[in-house]
């Protein structure tokens, strides 16, 4: 018997398992192959030393068709198609990210974010309050227009200044919550 005939009976013998599985173990056992190559042993040798395709297929399928190894296959890596790398997702991470962002974070990010809208909302109306007094004047008597003049520029001072701020903030937030999310992610990858 030579290396593909072995090979072709052991993928026989491992019929009954799904295709992903059979070629883990055809890969592992080609790389038997491949080891005992360079240690310098023909494949008689190796094929005496693995032992028949049926005691190696019998340690992976059991009477009722389901693995039996001892070691258990790794979940195979997800493919991310848009970059094509391949990704782990750990799922007991994974659960403990979403229970402590579902129980602790979620609430206060929204009250947050809540927060940043409804501020850049009354920066926007601070910004916006000369072209409204503006109007105004067409719809009254400008009686105290240095007075209101005045307000409404230091109101519009404040505004822009506050607009500056609130955009470092926002930047800010943005960012921290860019990093938060990759580093939960990295960790949920291991």
């Amino acid at each position: 018997m030579d290396k593909k005939s072995y090979l072709q009976e052991l993928t026989y013998h491992l019929r009954s398992l799904p295709t992903r599985e059979q070629r883990l173990i055809l890969a592992d056992i080609e790389d038997q192959f491949k080891i005992g190559a360079i240690d310098g042993k023909n494949e008689q040798t190796l094929i005496l030393e693995l032992g028949p395709p049926e005691r190696i297929a019998a340690n992976y399928v059991t009477p009722s068709d389901g693995p039996t190894s001892a070691e258990p296959f790794e979940r195979e890596p997800d493919v991310d198609f848009g970059t094509g790398q391949q990704q782990r997702v750990n799922l007991g991470r994974l659960l403990v990210v979403v229970l402590v962002n579902v129980i602790f974070i979620i609430g206060p990010v929204i009250g947050f974010y809540g927060l940043l809208i409804g501020g850049w909302a009354l920066i926007a109306t601070g910004l916006m309050s000369p072209v409204i007094w503006l109007a105004s004047l067409f719809f009254r008597a400008p009686v105290a227009l240095v007075t209101e003049g005045s307000w409404l520029a230091i109101g519009f001072g404040i505004a822009l200044i506050a607009s500056a701020l609130w955009y470092l903030l926002t930047k800010g937030v943005a960012s921290m919550t860019r990093k938060y999310i990759e580093l939960l992610s990295n960790w949920v990858k291991g």
